[in-house]
């Protein structure tokens, strides 16, 4: 059995579902109704956010997340009228959880330096939508405070 931890997400622990693990899943569930005790062993991996990385991407890219609506389909056909290059993304796995916030959101990378880029960013910031960059930064030094606290 293998179990994740994502110290970024609400729920922290998870269970990885692989090889038949819902057949016990459903058997732990009918033993916890009885009321008897049922341990579980596994691997727990625990991830984190590398600082470094997360400097060396940000150096060279803005980082904005936008709602995967009509907001991106208009932003789509802005940077095609604009000719501005840019990337688009889904956010990494366990970042955001669409159905309790209702939104499915989007990454859109725009390369530092670029003229026409960095002035869209700029548009993007202004008009308030988060810079994922930040948002990597923080979740990055508050994995290295829970591992300093680990040691």
């Amino acid at each position: 059995m293998r179990f994740a931890e994502y110290p970024w997400t609400e729920r922290k622990l998870y269970w990885l579902n692989e090889g038949g693990s819902h057949h016990f899943a459903a058997a732990r569930y009918q033993a916890c109704r009885l009321g008897i005790s049922v341990p579980l062993t596994g691997r727990l991996s625990r991830f984190h956010v590398n600082m470094q990385m997360v400097s060396a991407l940000c150096q060279q890219w803005h980082l904005f997340a936008i709602p995967a609506d009509e907001r991106l389909a208009c932003f789509f056909r802005a940077m095609i009228a604009f000719e501005c290059p840019f990337g688009n993304s889904e956010l990494p796995r366990n970042m955001h959880n669409t159905i309790k916030s209702g939104v499915k959101l989007k990454l859109v990378w725009l390369e530092r330096g670029h003229t026409k880029a960095d002035i869209v960013a700029d548009v993007l910031a202004t008009a308030g939508f988060p810079d994922f960059g930040d948002q990597l930064k923080l979740l990055a030094t508050s994995s290295l405070q829970k591992t300093h606290k680990l040691a």
